[in-house]
């Protein structure tokens, strides 16, 4: 029941209102997480209570020391916009991107220009 678990995970782990998840279904998105829903448990047990608005642990990230993209859409959810800036926040090396124009879901086209930069090859 791999479409019910990702429902469920979606409102009440990623507290999404149950009308978004309905129109959600109708998306080309809906499909492919789906696919993915067996490994759902797995996410919740390594992201543990950091999906819960509360402050992120700083010392599970504060020995990082590779450069960090984080990005996010600017027209994205706002708590996912806000997990976001609370990683960067954490990780001593991030580059915090807002991405004009866009959901959480950018498509690549959108996507490669910033990472191309962010790497030294744009």
């Amino acid at each position: 029941r791999r479409d019910d678990a990702v429902a469920l995970f979606m409102t009440a782990a990623a507290g999404m209102p149950v009308e978004a998840v309905e129109g959600m279904k109708q998306s080309p998105y809906w499909a492919p997480v789906v696919e993915v829903a067996h490994t759902i448990a797995y996410d919740g047990r390594i992201m543990g209570t950091t999906m819960s608005g509360g402050p992120l642990p700083g010392d599970r990230w504060s020995a990082v020391t590779v450069p960090a993209l984080v990005m996010y859409g600017e027209r994205t959810w706002p708590a996912l916009v806000a997990g976001a800036k609370a990683a960067a926040e954490v990780l001593p090396t991030a580059r915090l991107v807002a991405v004009d124009g866009e959901q959480h879901s950018a498509p690549a086209h959108v996507l490669a220009p910033v990472l191309r930069e962010f790497v030294g090859l744009g």
